[in-house]
């Protein structure tokens, strides 16, 4: 997901990028179908791998999970919101290195490592590679209140407690156990 999280943080801070994928993949475009599986079409990975453009690679579940949100109207609005909140923090968040962007695309999902930058607690989620100036945006950003609750609603729109998008591990009750998604046959038609 390491992938995903540096999208998403690039999603949040590059307006050009934002905008070429909005008016790409359109709102609604993939349903739920009842067996729970998302037809994503080739072209459209191979049209975000095209956009997105990172310096690493990007997995094709990294690109699907960013399809599948662009096409929530839901996530377009709430991520609107969290662009907004983050450019009012006056953070500098261009040319910054891909760590940067992943640190914020993962705090915006993950609600215990968004407490945890708030505190500078870099080292103990293995984000040590960050510079100490990306340190400090990162914990300006994570301690700002109006980028939490932003980053939270965006992240509750999506996404359940217990995503695999998050880093930490949860299972906050033995009725609420952390449940992985486990690999499937290809579904039949």
């Amino acid at each position: 997901m390491i992938d995903f999280w540096e999208m998403f943080g690039r999603l949040t801070t590059d307006a050009d990028l934002r905008q070429a994928l909005l008016d790409r993949f359109t709102e609604g475009a993939y349903a739920a179908p009842s067996n729970g599986w998302a037809t994503i079409p080739q072209g459209d990975y191979d049209d975000a791998r095209q956009i997105v453009n990172l310096s690493g690679p990007a997995s094709i579940m990294g690109l699907g999970e960013m399809l599948w949100c662009l096409s929530s109207a839901e996530f377009r609005d709430k991520l609107a919101d969290l662009v907004q909140a983050i450019a009012d923090t006056g953070v500098a968040t261009a040319q910054r290195t891909n760590w940067f962007y992943t640190a914020l695309g993962l705090m915006s999902v993950d609600g215990e490592i968004l407490d945890d930058f708030a505190t500078g607690g870099f080292d103990d989620n293995r984000f040590g590679m960050l510079t100490d100036a990306e340190r400090a945006d990162i914990k300006k950003l994570a301690s700002d209140a109006q980028v939490v609750a932003t980053a939270t609603k965006l992240c509750q729109s999506e996404w359940a407690q217990g995503c695999s998008d998050k880093a930490r591990f949860w299972a906050p009750d033995d009725e609420h156990p952390h449940l992985h998604p486990v690999a499937s046959p290809y579904p039949l038609k």
